[in-house]
């Protein structure tokens, strides 16, 4: 990798870390707080392993779900676990248990708030937004390729007038005055190569928030998900403390040898009231982070979209304006065009006018 090429890479990290810092949600976030003040290697750093939630290694969760399923483990998770989701905390049965619940339609009793309907909707705007904006931003990109090959292109023909103009100079029977004008044409096109490549590399920085909004939306849809998944976690703890419940009514109808059994449900069921108070928190946190957080993106995303649009239009305008005072400065430098030459009307008087 070229230097440029790795301080090109910081100064995005720098502008990237800069916007995120100054977000209004994500300012407030313990996690960036410790990431962006933490020295050293943060595995070692004692701040930053306490927010790192619980993760199983493969065989612990493998042993965790056998243990479930033949009874040895209880079913019921704990405060710190359901606040996370099953996924990241690698407990399978947890996962399988959620999932099982919702393709049962064990919730559909269950109606979603109206700001979770809401949310819900705007995700399904955000997915149609992302396709628009990989759209936008591919055929932006394209633009400044494309101004930078017209500046390319501009440069080498401006080599190429400037060698056919030292043929001229050198040839016996060479015009001066056409020697002459290939070397200001080809200056001028030089000097229209550097504008253009100027408003090429003005154009490349211009779409920056673009590109920012484009590469931030995977991290929206995933918190959007997230909450959702946690609304589930929570209809799931519901649901299975609603059965337990059932279960510890009919068993404190049975004999008194059910003790055992009935302890042992109540234990359960307590479990199971203070982990749905966690997941409910956790899931009210996020309703309300997503909320804020979308409404601080739509207004952002609005406002520097509609900024960007007017610098790249004075970018364009600049450009088009510089290279009209170039042409227009070397056409009148150059003698005004013949209807014909001798040569050409010669031509014309042995083979006939080209049709």
């Amino acid at each position: 990798m070229t230097d440029t090429f790795i301080e090109e890479r910081r100064a995005g990290l720098e502008r990237y870390l800069n916007r995120l810092a100054a977000h209004t949600a994500a300012a407030r976030s313990e996690v960036l707080r410790v990431f962006l003040e933490a020295d050293g290697n943060l595995r070692s750093n004692p701040q930053w392993r306490c927010l790192k939630p619980k993760i199983l290694t493969p065989i612990q969760a493998t042993n965790r779900l056998v243990r479930t399923l033949v009874g040895v483990r209880k079913t019921a998770p704990s405060p710190s676990e359901v606040v996370q989701p099953a996924m990241v905390g690698r407990d399978i049965y947890r996962l399988l248990h959620e999932n099982v619940q919702q393709l049962r339609g064990s919730f559909k009793h269950s109606p979603l708030s109206a700001e979770e309907v809401a949310l819900r909707d705007d995700t399904t705007l955000i997915e149609d937004a992302a396709g628009a904006l990989h759209v936008a931003l591919n055929r932006a990109e394209a633009w400044c390729r494309a101004s930078a090959s017209k500046a390319d292109l501009l440069a080498e023909t401006a080599l190429a007038l400037e060698a056919l103009a030292s043929y001229e100079n050198s040839d016996t029977y060479g015009d001066a005055a056409a020697t002459q004008a290939l070397m200001v044409t080809a200056q001028a096109m030089q000097s229209c190569s550097q504008v253009s490549s100027a408003a090429s590399s003005s154009s490349s920085t211009v779409i920056q928030p673009l590109r920012d909004h484009h590469a931030i939306t995977p991290n929206v849809m995933s918190a959007l998900h997230g909450r959702e998944r946690q609304l589930l976690t929570v209809m799931t703890l519901k649901q299975d403390l609603e059965d337990k419940r059932a279960r510890l009514s009919a068993a404190q109808l049975m004999p008194a040898s059910q003790a055992k059994k009935i302890e042992s449900l109540r234990t359960v069921v307590g479990q199971l009231e203070v982990s749905l108070a966690a997941a409910e928190a956790e899931y009210n946190r996020q309703l309300a982070r997503n909320r804020e957080e979308f409404q601080a993106l739509r207004a952002s995303r609005g406002a520097e979209l509609t900024a960007m649009l007017g610098s790249l239009v004075a970018v364009q305008l600049k450009e088009e304006q510089q290279q009209l005072a170039i042409w227009q400065q070397l056409a009148q430098s150059l003698p005004q065009p013949a209807v014909t030459t001798a040569y050409m009307a010669q031509r014309d008087l042995h083979i006939g006018p080209v049709t």
